[in-house]
């Protein structure tokens, strides 16, 4: 395996453990990892029926990009579970907090479509991303909880 993307992983496992600290407590959940290799999305609570895709991006600051990106298959499986019941998120770790975005059904217009290229890992990897305005997200330091995040949004029908 590349030398980087052997860091890539090792970086992004570290993460996700700490991630899932901080999702179980916002959340007061049950979230569990993805034990699938080829799986989606990372974290699933069953009993509450919420799904998490997890970035670390602890090597920037939020707010240097007018947007996070985020993979289109991503969005894609998150739609699919909205569609049987659930609630989804994406969420990044930054090196200045750690930020989510509620995944909607119908995509907002101001959400953008790319291409993205990477040759880091020793080849030519392509992509197909969404660009989500960092308007759109939240640090978890803005509500105290889920359930406070769930009562200050309960009449935005965009939340």
């Amino acid at each position: 395996m590349n030398k980087v993307k052997e860091e890539n992983l090792k970086r992004g496992e570290e993460s996700e453990a700490k991630a899932i600290m901080n999702i179980n407590y916002w959340f007061n959940g049950n979230f569990e990892k993805n034990s699938d290799e080829y799986g989606v999305l990372d974290f699933y609570d069953y009993d509450n029926k919420i799904v998490i895709e997890h970035k670390d991006r602890s090597f920037v600051s939020w707010g240097t990009y007018p947007s996070i990106m985020i993979g289109s298959n991503k969005y894609e499986e998150a739609r699919r579970l909205i569609r049987l019941g659930w609630r989804a998120f994406f969420c990044w770790t930054m090196r200045d907090g750690f930020y989510l975005y509620e995944v909607k059904e119908t995509l907002e217009k101001i959400i953008k479509s790319g291409i993205c290229s990477r040759s880091d890992r020793g080849k030519l990897e392509r992509s197909s991303v969404l660009y989500i305005p960092n308007d759109l997200c939240f640090d978890i330091d803005e509500y105290q909880s889920y359930n406070r995040y769930i009562e200050r949004n309960r009449n935005d029908p965009q939340k």
